[in-house]
């Protein structure tokens, strides 16, 4: 019931955005970007602008400022540039390069670059395929918070892949994930809660964090909340609305503190 790691693995948490052609186009898309908190738009302003750089025309102008910045050790530019070769955004797309420019901005602490590296090696883009070394980097990214790293580390847990099988274990990651509004780790949560492994088997709290989950369009979630609200009774269903309302209000809290 739970979903499976190589299903939901996502290379990048951030993808460069295409920049407009024109100067002054590029300009307003670049600000209005950062404005709603795009991190490649918010890199080029804060550590291109400053420096008085001009406004990035393409993909490839774009590449050779975050290449400039990179070679000087700069970690976000080492990390966006990891992005444009895996993507072939800018520069000829080449996964190895990126594992690299990956790990140079992972060294530095970049959480999203520890994930990604986490998932070159659990795809074998780019190094060779090791699960081990994808757990080691899933785990450092998970530390710093980032709530795909705690889902996919959730999964090895839950199916014992290249770290002991601890339900208990994957069930503390999803929760970590789940409530940072992360939509897989809010179904693997509630299912385990539905089966009562890993955790007291709860069905108010299986069919709040389905209902969490199918509000951000999980078919599965969907499904998932009505099996489990055919073996509650009413009072149950009303608490479990209510948990799934309190969850939500406590998720959306965090996330306008971030």
């Amino acid at each position: 019931m739970q979903y499976a790691l190589s299903v939901l693995l996502t290379l990048c948490l951030f993808h460069l955005e295409a920049i407009a052609q024109g100067a002054e186009a590029a300009g307003i898309s670049l600000r209005q970007k950062a404005s709603q908190g795009d991190p490649v738009a918010q890199f080029v302003i804060d550590e291109i602008f400053a420096v008085g750089g001009g406004i990035p025309k393409d993909d490839e102008e774009a590449a050779r400022w975050c290449r400039d910045a990179a070679d000087l050790g700069q970690a976000k530019a080492q990390f966006f540039l990891g992005i444009m070769y895996c993507d072939g955004r800018g520069v000829k797309k080449d996964d190895a390069e990126g594992v690299r420019l990956f790990r140079k901005a992972a060294e530095q602490g970049i959480a999203e670059a520890q994930f990604n590296l986490g998932v070159m090696y659990d795809q074998g883009r780019g190094v060779p395929k090791a699960g081990t070394e994808a757990a080691f980097f899933y785990r450092k990214a998970a530390d710093q918070g980032v709530a795909a790293a705690q889902f996919n580390l959730g999964v090895m847990y839950a199916t014992g892949r290249v770290v002991p099988k601890s339900l208990t274990e994957a069930a503390k990651l999803y929760l970590m994930a789940a409530k940072q509004g992360y939509a897989a780790a809010q179904f693997n949560l509630g299912a385990i809660y539905y089966q009562g492994d890993g955790l007291p088997k709860d069905y108010v709290l299986a069919y709040a964090w389905f209902n969490l989950a199918s509000a951000q369009g999980l078919e599965n979630a969907v499904k998932a909340r009505e099996t489990v609200e055919k073996l509650m009774p009413p009072e149950q269903i009303a608490a479990a609305q209510i948990k799934s309302s309190a969850l939500f209000k406590e998720i959306e809290a965090k996330k306008s503190h971030k």
